[in-house]
């Protein structure tokens, strides 16, 4: 997505910004410490929405099966249109006078 790019080093903040795809808000870029890692997030000060890698990852993947479900459910509705369709008409012969 393209909304969630992190800032280029030294860029001031008035030559970048993000708005919140959940309410337009302003997106801030934050960083948290535990004792093992450190996790860089994308924060609304508006609505509190956060971002990070996982979040965008497992978005783009559910988007991605919602697009395949989308198609098969295309592709069998027509499959299921066609069988429904009544057979082409065929000329009939006329009747045999004997």
């Amino acid at each position: 997505m393209t909304e969630y790019h992190g800032l280029a080093r030294g860029a001031p903040f008035k030559e970048f910004h993000m708005k919140c795809v959940r309410c337009g808000g302003i997106m801030v870029h934050e960083k948290i410490y535990s004792k093992a890692e450190m996790l860089a997030i994308w924060r609304c000060v508006l609505c509190g929405e956060y971002v990070d890698s996982v979040i965008l990852e497992n978005r783009q993947y559910q988007k991605t099966i919602r697009e395949n479900n989308r198609k098969k459910k295309k592709e069998h509705e027509s499959q299921a249109a066609l069988s429904l369709a009544p057979p082409p008409a065929t000329e009939s012969l006329p009747a045999d006078p004997n």
